[in-house]
C-alpha cells in the first residue's frame, strides 16, 4: 500500500492556517478540524487503522460545506492525491470530503444582472487563456446553469464569431452543469442555433446528450444541424450511434431518469428546475427536488415519441413515471411534507398513466419490479386496478413479490380485473395476499444497508422475525436505489464501513429524501467511539447484534402511527374487494381468507373493520362466529361496527352458523342493554335469524327483559 509520501503537506497544513482568513481562522479551531489535524498526524506515522477513523469521525460530525471547503484549501493537492490513490475507508472518506467541498463553494444562483456583467468580463479577457478560465469557473461555481440562456443569442448570431467561440469555449469549461438547459436549447427554431448547440454537446460529451443528438441528426429539417449533430455523436460515441434508433435511446434515458439512476443523477445531477424551450428562449420551471427526476424523464420520453410515436417502450416509460410521481406525492404528504406546487403535475402524470393502455402499464410493472423500485410498481399496480381487464405477466410476477405491499397491490389488480372479466387464473395468489394484507395490523419496512453481510443478514432475519418487510442493500450504491425507489420507510440500518461510499453519504440522502421524513436511522458498527461522533444525526448505535431489539423496538413504536395508516388503507380496500369479489359469485373461492378477515373485522378502526364485516358475511363459517359476537357486544366500538358485526352474524346465521352459549348470551345482551336502539335492532334481527332455536324461550326472556323499561 502507498504510504504517506510528502510529510511537506502537513508543514502546508500549518501554514495555511497560520495565514488563514477570518473565517478560516474562526474554523482552525474546531472538533472537525482538530480531528482531521489527528488524521494527518497518524497518516505521517504509517498509522492507516487511526487516520481512517479520525477521518470517518470528522464525516460523522456532519460538517458543512463551506468546512469541507476549508479542509480542502487547507493542504496541498499532493496530499490529496495520496489519500485518494489509496484504496478502502481511506479512499471513500477522502472522496466525500472533496465532494462536499465542491459543493462548498456558492450555490447557483439565478441573477441575470450578475450574470451578464461576468460575460461582460469574459469578452474583455478574451486573449488571456487563464483569465477566462478562471472566469467560467466563476460561472459555473456561482450560476452553473442559469448562465445557459444568457449565453445562447451570442451561439445564433451570425454577426460576430468570435464572440460565438469564446461563448461556446465557456461553456465546455463550465462542465457538466451547463448540459440540461443545453439539451433544451435543441428545441428552438433557429437552425443556427441548434447547430452551435449541437457542437457544444458535443465538445462536452456528456452521455445525457445522446438522445437528443441522434434525434437532431436524424430528424432535423436543416442539413447544417443535421451534420454538427453527426459530429458531435462521433466525437463522443464514434460509430456506434448508429446501432441504435433515437427513439430508443431517448426512451433508455427517460427510464434512467424515471427510476432515478446513478448513471444519470450522480451527486450533482438534481436540481431546482427543470428546463423547457418556450416562444423565443429558455425557461426554468421551479420543480421540487423529489420529482426533479421524473419531470425530467417525461420531457426525454416525450422527445421518444415525437421520434416514434408508435414505441410501446416509450409509453411504457411515461407510464412509470407517472404512476411513480402519484405514490411519491402521497409518501411526502403522509410523512408531513409540502408538495402541492408538484400537484397539477403530478396528476398529469397520472392521466397520462392511465391513457397509455393496460399492455403499456403491465410492461412498465416488469421493468419496475426488476429495478426493485417499490413505488413506480405501487403506482403502476394501481393504475392496473383501474384500467385492465386481463391479468398481464407483469402483474403475476408481482404476485410473488417478497414486498406484502406490493403483492397486495397487484391481488387488488388481480380482483379488479376479474371482476371486469378477466379469467381467475391467478385467482389462488390474489386470494392468499388479499387475506395476508386484510390481516396484517402494521405493515412496516425497514432498509439495512451494510456491506458486513454476515451482520446484515443477522439484522435482517431478526427484523424480518418481527413482522417486518426488509429490503437489504450489500453497498452504498444500492443502497441509495434503495432511498430513492422505496415509497417509505420506517427505519434505515447503515453500516458504518460500506465498500463503495461512506455512511455520512447515505445520512445526507435520507436526511434530504422528502418521503423518508423523519424516519430514524441506526449506525450498525463495532467502533462506540465512532457511533458517538455521529450524535444525533443517527437515532441509535448498534454495535452488537445483541442490541438490535432494546435499540430499534422503541423506534418503531414511535413510527408505528405511519405504518398502521399505510396498512389500515390496504387492508380496508384488500376486505372491500374480497367483498365484491364474493357478491360476484366467487364466495367458495375466498373461503380461505376468512381467518385473515375475522381478525380485521377485530380491529379498532372502522375503516377496516366495517369492510371486513361486509366480506366475511359472505366468505364467513361457524368459525367466526364468536369473534363477530365480540365486536357487536363491544360497548367501546361505535355504533357503525356494532351494527355491521350483527348484521354480518344474521348473514352467517341464514347460513347455519350457530353461536355458542357464552356468544348467544353476550349478543342476547346486546338486545337489551342501554346501547342505541339502531344497534339493539341489529342484534335482534341476527337473533331472529336463528328462529328462535330455545323454543320461545329467547323471546320470553327478552320480553322479560324489556318489560320493567317498558313499565318505567
Amino acid at each position: 500500500m502507498m504510504r504517506f509520501s510528502r510529510p511537506l503537506g502537513l508543514l502546508t497544513v500549518a501554514a495555511a492556517l497560520a495565514v488563514a482568513t477570518p473565517s478560516a481562522a474562526a474554523f482552525q479551531d474546531s472538533e472537525v478540524q482538530e480531528l482531521f489535524r489527528q488524521g494527518l498526524r497518524a497518516l505521517e506515522q504509517n498509522d492507516d487503522e487511526g487516520a481512517v477513523s479520525a477521518f470517518q469521525q470528522v464525516l460523522a460530525l456532519d460538517p458543512s460545506r463551506e468546512d469541507a471547503y476549508q479542509l480542502w484549501k487547507s493542504i496541498d493537492n499532493d496530499v490529496w492525491l495520496d489519500l485518494m490513490v489509496r484504496e478502502g475507508q481511506m479512499q471513500l472518506a477522502a472522496e466525500r470530503i472533496l465532494e462536499l467541498a465542491r459543493a462548498g463553494r456558492a450555490e447557483a444562483q439565478n441573477d441575470p444582472a450578475a450574470i451578464r456583467q461576468m460575460l461582460g468580463q469574459l469578452l474583455q479577457n478574451a486573449d488571456d487563456v487563464i483569465a477566462r478560465r478562471q472566469i467560467a469557473a466563476t460561472l459555473a461555481a456561482k450560476h452553473g446553469e442559469y448562465v445557459v440562456p444568457a449565453m445562447l443569442p451570442a451561439l445564433g448570431d451570425a454577426g460576430n464569431d468570435e464572440r460565438r467561440v469564446l461563448f461556446m469555449r465557456a461553456l465546455e469549461e463550465m462542465g457538466h452543469v451547463v448540459v440540461m438547459p443545453l439539451i433544451e436549447a435543441t428545441s428552438s427554431p433557429e437552425p443556427r442555433l441548434r447547430r452551435h448547440v449541437a457542437l457544444a454537446l458535443g465538445r462536452l460529451g456528456d452521455r445525457r446528450a445522446l438522445g437528443t443528438l441522434m434525434l437532431l441528426a436524424r430528424g432535423d429539417e436543416d442539413t447544417q444541424v443535421r451534420l454538427a449533430a453527426e459530429q458531435a455523436l462521433s466525437s463522443m460515441v464514434g460509430e456506434a450511434s448508429g446501432a441504435v434508433s433515437a427513439a430508443d435511446m431517448l426512451t433508455a434515458e427517460g427510464l434512467d431518469y424515471a427510476l432515478e439512476r446513478d448513471r444519470v443523477l450522480g451527486p450533482y445531477g438534481r436540481s431546482a428546475v427543470v428546463w423547457r424551450w418556450s416562444g423565443d428562449g429558455l425557461v426554468g420551471v421551479e420543480t421540487d427536488g423529489a420529482f426533479f427526476a421524473l419531470e425530467v424523464a417525461k420531457r426525454r420520453l416525450a422527445r421518444a415519441l415525437d421520434a416514434d410515436p408508435s414505441s410501446v417502450a416509450a409509453r411504457s416509460a411515461l407510464a412509470l413515471a407517472g404512476a411513480k410521481g402519484v405514490v411519491k406525492l402521497e409518501a411526502i404528504e403522509a410523512a408531513g411534507g409540502d408538495a402541492d406546487d408538484m400537484r397539477s403535475r403530478v396528476e398529469n402524470g397520472h392521466l397520462q398513466a392511465l391513457a397509455v393502455g393496460s399492455a403499456a402499464l403491465d410492461g412498465a410493472l416488469r421493468i419496475a419490479l426488476e429495478a426493485g423500485d417499490e413505488a413506480a410498481s405501487v403506482g403502476l399496480l394501481r393504475a392496473l386496478a383501474d384500467t385492465a381487464d386481463s391479468i398481464g405477466d407483469g402483474v403475476r410476477a408481482a404476485l410473488g413479490s417478497p414486498e406484502l405491499r406490493v403483492r397486495g397491490e397487484a391481488a387488488l389488480a388481480v380482483a379488479h380485473a376479474t371482476l371486469r372479466g378477466a379469467d381467475g387464473g391467478a385467482m389462488g395468489a390474489a386470494v392468499d395476499a388479499l387475506a395476508a394484507c386484510a390481516g396484517q395490523e402494521v405493515l412496516r419496512q425497514a432498509i439495512v444497508i451494510d456491506s458486513d453481510a454476515a451482520r446484515a443478514r443477522r439484522v435482517a432475519e431478526a427484523l424480518g422475525g418481527r413482522g417486518m418487510s426488509v429490503a437489504v442493500a450489500p453497498n452504498g450504491v444500492l443502497g441509495l436505489r434503495l432511498i430513492l425507489d422505496v415509497a417509505s420507510a420506517d427505519v434505515v440500518l447503515v453500516g458504518s464501513e460500506l465498500s463503495d461510499l461512506t455512511a455520512d453519504r447515505i445520512l445526507d440522502q435520507v436526511a434530504n429524501q422528502p418521503n423518508l421524513d423523519g424516519v430514524p436511522v441506526v449506525l450498525l458498527t463495532r467502533s462506540a467511539e465512532l457511533g458517538d461522533a455521529y450524535g444525533d444525526r443517527v437515532a441509535g448505535v448498534v454495535t452488537s447484534p445483541d442490541e438490535l431489539a432494546s435499540t430499534v423496538e422503541p423506534l418503531l413504536t414511535d413510527r408505528l402511527s405511519q405504518g398502521q395508516k399505510m396498512a389500515n388503507d390496504l387492508a380496508a380496500r384488500a376486505c372491500a374487494a374480497i367483498d365484491a369479489l364474493a357478491a360476484s359469485g366467487r364466495a367458495d373461492a375466498l373461503a380461505g381468507a376468512a381467518d385473515s378477515l375475522a381478525v380485521a373485522a377485530g380491529r379498532d378502526v372502522d375503516a377496516v373493520a366495517i369492510p371486513a364485516l361486509g366480506a366475511l358475511a359472505r366468505v364467513g363459517d361457524g368459525s367466526s362466529v364468536d369473534k363477530v359476537v365480540g365486536v357487536a357486544a363491544d360497548g367501546d366500538r361505535t355504533d357503525a361496527a356494532r351494527i355491521a358485526a350483527a348484521d354480518c352474524l344474521a348473514a352467517l346465521f341464514r347460513r347455519g352458523a350457530r353461536p355458542d352459549n357464552a356468544s348467544f348470551g353476550s349478543l342476547s345482551g346486546v338486545v337489551s342493554s342501554d346501547a342505541s336502539i339502531q344497534v339493539r335492532a341489529a342484534a335482534a334481527r341476527a337473533l331472529g335469524a336463528l328462529d328462535d332455536p330455545t323454543g320461545g324461550e329467547l323471546s320470553r326472556s327478552i320480553l322479560g327483559d324489556l318489560d320493567p323499561m317498558v313499565s318505567e
